[in-house]
């Protein structure tokens, strides 16, 4: 009976832990790629490329590019996203349905 009560005290801490103590972030990865042959040098680099990209964002080391102009026309992934400052106004840019869509920052 002791067991099972310090169970349940440990599995509500820990469920508590995870759900109101991890801060959640916005950025989604795209699938990473599949692996047939880690003997291969490539697939060994581009595990590591994937792997450091999960841990980037999952340290919150993700940076974001900035440029300084709109970006315009067809060119992007389905949610890339870009700041922007032109002319002192600070502006998120994400590509959405084959077009760039922008929200202005405010101060």
């Amino acid at each position: 009976m002791k067991t099972m009560i310090c169970g349940f005290i440990i599995g509500f801490i820990l469920g508590f832990i995870l759900l109101f103590c991890i801060d959640g972030f916005a950025f989604r990865m795209g699938a990473p790629d599949t692996f047939t042959d880690l003997t291969k040098p490539d697939q060994i680099a581009q595990l590591n490329n994937v792997l450091r990209n999960f841990w980037d964002i999952s340290n919150g080391r993700f940076t974001a590019d900035v440029v300084t102009s709109a970006p315009s026309g067809t060119v992007g992934t389905e949610g890339n996203f870009k700041f922007s400052k032109i002319g002192g106004v600070y502006k998120i840019h994400i590509f959405l349905d084959g077009g760039w869509r922008s929200v202005t920052l405010p101060d």
